[in-house]
């Protein structure tokens, strides 16, 4: 087909997880002997590190975080708009930014970090 990565369903979501994920880490190891390209995790916000590094070991090379972040985007500028009596965009924008770097540096540290 001419793909450069497979995003195939193996126990993750995009969104907030209403349960514990079941991860098929079967379905991933028979998918990383199965095809050339590297392996993409549907969602994944909220799982543990334990869980991506284990993905990661059995192929995934691309995870989407987002959710989390966004959530925490999300409730720095409501503590922003909440506050004040003068509500200022700017520093509501500013504030949902600083959240969403300090999350994905969060979640970029942990992976990095030595088992």
């Amino acid at each position: 087909t001419g793909v450069t990565a497979l995003a195939a369903s193996f126990g993750t979501v995009h969104g907030l997880y209403r349960r514990e994920p079941r991860i098929d880490y079967e379905l991933l190891d028979e998918l990383r002997r199965s095809v050339p390209v590297p392996l993409v995790m549907h969602g994944g916000s909220g799982l543990g590190v334990p869980v991506y590094r284990e993905c990661i070991a059995r192929g995934v090379r691309k995870a989407d975080p987002y959710t989390y972040a966004a959530k925490a985007a999300l409730d720095a500028a409501r503590g922003e708009i909440e506050q004040p009596e003068t509500l200022l965009f700017p520093k509501a924008a500013a504030a949902a930014g600083r959240a969403v770097e300090q999350d994905v540096h969060a979640f970029i540290t942990a992976l990095a970090e030595p088992r």
